[in-house]
């Protein structure tokens, strides 16, 4: 899942990458790419699943131009962007069924300011 995210991270440019995050559905997903995702160099990870839904509510005017998506349904995604590019699927025998198959997404022009979103993106188990 995290060479996927660094696969599109990769595909951005230099620009998109300094606006850039990553946004996992459970805390799993975004607890990955901030621990394996550090050596690779990609940006820290938002959810709005458990703690990680806390710790995402920092400066909550901030709009980033590019976001990687890991999961979700993809029409729900794609309601927050102008558009929402496949990248690549998960496919790992040895993870949880229920992160098999996964889209990681690039989404480009966010339709919100994340101030905005975060309230609806509060996910606690």
């Amino acid at each position: 899942m995290v060479s996927l995210v660094e696969r599109a991270y990769e595909r951005l440019t230099p620009e998109d990458r300094q606006h850039c995050r990553v946004f996992g559905h459970n805390y799993g997903e975004a607890g990955a790419v901030d621990v394996l995702g550090r050596k690779r160099g990609l940006p820290r990870a938002l959810s709005g699943h458990n703690s990680y839904w806390i710790w995402g509510r920092d400066d909550p005017d901030t709009t980033w131009n590019v976001i990687i998506v890991i999961g979700g349904n993809q029409a729900d995604n794609a309601a927050f962007f102008d558009s929402l590019e496949v990248v690549g699927r998960t496919a790992n025998r040895w993870s949880m069924p229920y992160e098999r198959g996964l889209d990681i997404s690039i989404g480009r022009g966010p339709r919100f300011r994340r101030g905005e979103a975060w309230p609806r993106l509060r996910e606690f188990i």
